[in-house]
């Protein structure tokens, strides 16, 4: 079987913008016809740049928008290693897949936990031993968060994202009833702005030099039409390489997609090949970073009425929780629903699921300066089982002359879906 050739010839960010303006130019010349001969000559040196082997599945159209983008960024200044990372997806080869014995990987460190259970007290929590068999999420892979519209889904990732910021890259943080492991965080928000997301650090007592940086501005990673060649599927955009590239020269150990169907321009939730093709995207950009993706998603009506939310807890396509490697998913607590929540692990390839933890409000009650999630206490299985067991009965209590779950028809009395909405987090 054919081997992947070596890498190519490396070239500066300036070499490779150069090269890329006169691909521009050749085809889209200023007078007379398209230089295709020249072009083709001209992709052939890039290609040579990453890859020592022949340019055999040309895409004229990416080419040509890569190239657009790496010519301005040349003219523009761009940071080091821009330019390369905008024209590495369009102009090099994917890697040859070949068998490798599997003693090759046999001395490998496991994955590194991004997000696991914390412990009790009395556990075994050596983090060499705890972390990866409690692991929702490690280096290299991607988890979802799920949970209804103004439960707090943002609000937990983001204290997620602090906890990752505020932790030495040697250590975890705590937050929540689980683990973080420590070296800073990026988010992708695109339910937040920027400066409400500072704001709510600032209101949790956070320090301005957090080692969190936000992407600015919130546009889709994996639209749909991205590609020129294929309009109307969803593929990486045209600044996918150029992002990507700052994602790991930040060195995070955690980025959060928020949400991850507004990461893909919000079209495709119920599609699973257009996911499944986002989610595969995702993990090579982990992989080669080294950090994990956690995504934040809506759940399902089934999910809100009690009991195990399983599969059923993510909404779309049933591929946002198959492809994940961890689900977490949020609800308003039962026996508590205007004052807590819970929190399940109700996936993790690596260890048990089922346990979670109830969590409260930071800063008060209704009225008083929100200041985030805490925890209440952390909930095994059997407690989690139990908790969720109470939805009915928590539900029927607040049955009246008002209809279920305590709705009345004056919007004033109505009672809050989440203990959140108090603070402004409602739908």
């Amino acid at each position: 079987m054919a081997q992947r050739e070596p890498e190519g010839q490396a070239l500066s960010d300036e070499e490779l913008g150069t090269l890329a303006a006169h691909y521009v130019k050749a085809l889209e010349p200023e007078s007379g016809a398209p230089k295709e001969q020249d072009a083709a000559e001209i992709a052939q040196r890039l290609t040579q740049a990453f890859f020592s082997g022949r340019d055999t599945a040309p895409s004229t159209n990416r080419r040509l928008e890569a190239a657009r983008e790496a010519a301005r960024l040349l003219e523009a200044g761009g940071e080091p290693g821009t330019i390369t990372a905008v024209l590495r997806p369009a102009f090099a080869p994917d890697p040859q897949p070949r068998p490798r014995a599997i003693g090759a990987f046999w001395s490998m460190p496991e994955p590194a936990p991004v997000l696991w259970r914390d412990s009790e007290p009395g556990d075994n929590d050596r983090d060499d031993e705890w972390a990866p068999a409690h692991s929702v999420l490690a280096a290299g892979e991607t988890a979802v968060l799920a949970g209804a519209g103004g439960c707090g889904k943002s609000v937990l990732a983001l204290a997620f994202a602090a906890a990752a910021a505020s932790a030495d890259q040697r250590r975890f943080g705590t937050t929540c009833g689980l683990r973080v492991r420590g070296g800073g965080a990026v988010i992708f928000s695109y339910e937040d702005s920027p400066v409400r997301i500072a704001h709510r650090l600032k209101r949790a007592g956070r320090q301005e030099g957090l080692a969190l940086r936000v992407v600015e501005p919130a546009l889709p990673v994996f639209p749909l039409g991205a590609d020129p060649d294929r309009p109307r599927e969803h593929a990486r955009a045209a600044f996918w390489g150029a992002v990507w590239a700052e994602v790991r020269e930040a060195r995070p150990s955690l980025v959060v997609l928020d949400t991850g169907p507004k990461a893909m321009g919000g079209v495709a939730d119920y599609s699973p090949g257009p996911v499944i093709s986002f989610y595969q995207a995702l993990e090579r950009e982990a992989q080669a970073g080294g950090f994990g993706v956690l995504l934040v998603a809506h759940d399902t009506k089934a999910a809100r009425g009690g009991g195990e939310p399983g599969a059923g807890a993510i909404a779309g396509s049933h591929q946002w929780y198959d492809c994940a490697r961890g689900a977490l998913h949020l609800a308003p607590d039962p026996e508590n629903p205007d004052s807590s929540l819970l929190l399940q692990c109700v996936k993790s390839n690596h260890g048990p699921r089922g346990w979670g933890a109830r969590l409260g409000i930071a800063g008060g009650g209704t009225g008083q300066e929100f200041a985030g999630l805490e925890l209440v206490e952390r909930l095994a299985a059997a407690g989690m089982r139990e908790a969720r067991g109470a939805h009915g009965a928590g539900r029927a209590r607040k049955t009246s002359e008002n209809g279920p779950v305590g709705r009345s028809s004056d919007p004033s009395a109505r009672e809050p879906d989440s203990p959140l909405d108090a603070f402004g987090f409602g739908r």
